[in-house]
């Protein structure tokens, strides 16, 4: 289980770092809710 994790988070980091939207939307919840270093409340769709 830990391995699986670990490896969700790596290929999360990696979509980021390359800014892959595909892989980020896969990956992503369509519920995901995000609160950005600005403090903003953001959706999935927002996000991307």
């Amino acid at each position: 289980m830990e391995q699986e994790i670990t490896q969700c988070e790596e290929t999360f980091l990696q979509a980021m770092r390359t800014i892959d939207l595909e892989k980020m939307e896969e990956l992503l919840h369509d519920d995901l809710i995000y609160n950005n270093f600005m403090g903003e409340v953001l959706d999935k769709q927002a996000d991307l």
